[in-house]
């Protein structure tokens, strides 16, 4: 007969185990490692959230990283928002405790004197090489694959002097026409600004072509409009360079021409079985790196690569780092817009002079991720960012739809005891419970955001707020519509009404997380779709 204690003792054993294993559950999720879905855009393509391809990564969160370990900059890290405290973000830590900053030229800066809108005061915060390396976005000839543009000249790139052709694997030959004539050709892509700020690049192409076809990728606003037209002037260049009979010299040329500067030339010159690195302003060499060798000889293939990122110049050859040159003395710092009078803008030109049949090939033209101090109006063009003690700085990699520290708002309500939308500041009103929370406004007629707050159900004359806590409130009032921007406020006129009229809510700005809101680092990207199935560690 079977023992019952020993059948007892074996339930028993089965119910620990089980419990053991929910505890060890629940300890990982909070201690250790959590998965969280991504519902947004505001870190593509590093991890992808878009509603219009339907895309939403799963990301693997190390939760007891930052239990041994102080933040980096650069980190990426998930986070307690400060104005909403139960809901979860995740961006780049940009800025460190007690850190002064610059947003300027699409380039993130130290001010390091007195004076932040002195050039010689400001000291660019290069990224590491592996994050670097993954915030290059290709424009050429991802943009061209992306419009199916079977021919490059006339398109992509517009060509002078020299006889130019091209195969329909999209290389390109010419014939110089003598030894002192350049045969050049320049990326244009004028069809779509050249070299600018585009949305949607650095997207694999199903991807960006769903963003285009959604609008996602061409935001209606004014100002919107005008961060995608500005240019980016950081920018790299790959090509391989094969030429019949020794050419007298190769050039590749990063121009920036700002509207308030004589243009600069940053140009990788290979000429008489040596390269080197120049800088020239208005036309005049006006700083060099030293010459290495370099013989573009008959018959011969090297391939280039040369970069001009964060006031730094690079080139590679054949996949070797060889020259570089620091150019922080040559800083633009003002918006680079081809629309404006007078215009900013980063040109690319590849020339050659003398020889004779000289074949170009794989040729590839990125961009650099490109910064832009806020996506709310036209302010903090020239803000100096001070981060406090023990607070981070954070900004997201898709610096056109991210809502980061650049531009997070706080609002402050009111409601009386009747449940009325009112001015917390109001003397009249009575038992006010002041409501503090996220402010994020949606253009009309677009779906409610999920970060969308206050949101305004106009046809039953009321309001719902979510407050600093993730409490929700119901408030009987009223919102006037900006006829200016469509959006459900505005910024310096009265916009809710209240049993005593019109008022403007208080708002302010809240730009750092602090310490203790930080909660991991994400180790791991998936997304366990089926065109295709994506998986990768992230940096």
């Amino acid at each position: 007969m079977t023992d019952p204690r020993k059948k007892k003792g074996k339930v028993r054993e089965q119910i620990d185990a089980f419990a053991i294993a929910i505890l060890m559950a629940v300890l990982m999720k909070y201690f250790a490692i959590e998965a969280y879905q991504i519902p947004t855009s505001s870190m593509q393509p590093t991890m992808m959230g878009s509603k219009s391809a339907g895309v939403y990564d799963r990301i693997l969160v190390d939760k007891s990283r930052y239990l041994f370990f102080e933040p980096d900059r650069w980190d990426i890290a998930v986070f307690r928002y400060p104005i909403r405290v139960q809901q979860s973000y995740v961006k780049r830590i940009a800025g460190m405790p007690n850190d002064r900053l610059r947003i300027a030229g699409g380039n993130l800066y130290l001010v390091t004197g007195s004076d932040p809108r002195n050039p010689d005061h400001l000291s660019p915060l290069p990224r590491p090489t592996g994050v670097q390396e993954e915030h290059w976005k290709q424009i050429f000839p991802a943009r061209a694959d992306l419009f199916s543009e079977s021919k490059v000249l006339g398109s992509a790139f517009q060509a002078t002097s020299g006889e130019w052709t091209e195969d329909a694997d999209r290389n390109l030959t010419v014939r110089p026409r003598g030894d002192r004539i350049r045969a050049s050709i320049a990326y244009a892509d004028s069809s779509r600004g050249g070299l600018s700020n585009l949305v949607h690049d650095g997207y694999p192409p199903w991807i960006a072509k769903e963003m285009i076809d959604a609008g996602e990728s061409n935001p209606g606003d004014g100002f919107a409009n005008d961060l995608q037209h500005e240019n980016v002037q950081d920018i790299r260049v790959a090509f391989t360079v094969a030429p019949k009979v020794e050419i007298a010299e190769l050039q590749a040329a990063i121009t920036v021409a700002a509207p308030d500067a004589p243009p600069l030339a940053f140009s990788l010159l290979v000429s008489g079985g040596q390269a080197r690195i120049v800088v020239e302003r208005d036309g005049k060499e006006v700083a060099a790196a030293p010459a290495f060798p370099l013989s573009l000889a008959a018959d011969s293939s090297t391939h280039l690569r040369f970069a001009h990122v964060d006031d730094h110049c690079l080139v590679e050859v054949d996949g070797t780092r060889r020259a570089e040159l620091p150019c922080v003395a040559f800083k633009t710092l003002t918006r680079l817009l081809p629309t404006a009078t007078p215009r900013g803008q980063t040109s690319l030109r590849i020339s050659v002079r003398g020889g004779d049949e000289v074949v170009l090939s794989d040729i590839v033209v990125e961009r650099d991720l490109h910064y832009v101090p806020t996506l709310i109006g036209g302010r903090g063009e020239t803000d100096v960012i001070e981060v406090p003690d023990g607070h981070y700085f954070m900004l997201g990699d898709n610096t056109l739809q991210s809502v980061d520290s650049r531009d997070w708002t706080a609002i402050e309500l009111g409601r009386d005891d009747a449940g009325r939308l009112v001015d917390p500041n109001d003397p009249r009103a009575e038992n006010v419970l002041d409501l503090i929370g996220n402010l994020r406004a949606v253009p009309v007629g677009r779906d409610v955001d999920p970060d969308e707050n206050p949101v305004v159900v106009s046809e039953e004359k009321k309001v719902v707020f979510t407050d600093r806590l993730g409490e929700v409130w119901t408030l009987a009032g009223e919102v006037a519509m900006s006829p200016s921007t469509g959006h459900t406020y505005e910024s310096s006129t009265p916009w809710m009404n209240g049993p005593n009229g019109p008022w403007l809510p208080k708002q302010s700005r809240i730009r750092f997380v602090p310490r203790e809101h930080i909660i991991g680092r994400p180790l791991l990207t998936f997304w366990p779709g089926f065109r295709p199935f994506r998986i990768g560690f992230i940096r």
